[in-house]
């Protein structure tokens, strides 16, 4: 094995590790935007039962809407990426 080839064999091995390392922000970014949602869901339905509207209910749907959202970009960047 030459030098040459020793190199792109490391360079492949930092490839692989900067892929893991990106990849576990990113899961836990997600995670933690996950958790924010949930709060979001919770203060919508906190809001909606101290001061009901008209649009309490559209605004509780799109809440619910956005974790949803939410949790299948996680699972799908958890079983694609």
């Amino acid at each position: 094995m030459s030098a040459f080839e020793l190199e792109l064999g490391n360079l492949t091995l930092d490839l692989e590790l900067a892929h893991l390392v990106v990849k576990i922000l990113l899961l836990l970014f997600l995670l933690f935007y996950f958790i924010f949602t949930l709060l979001v869901l919770r203060q919508v339905n906190v809001m909606n039962h101290t001061l009901e509207t008209v649009m309490s209910a559209t605004i509780e749907r799109l809440a619910q809407l956005h974790l949803l959202t939410t949790a299948v970009v996680f699972v799908l960047t958890l079983l694609l990426f």
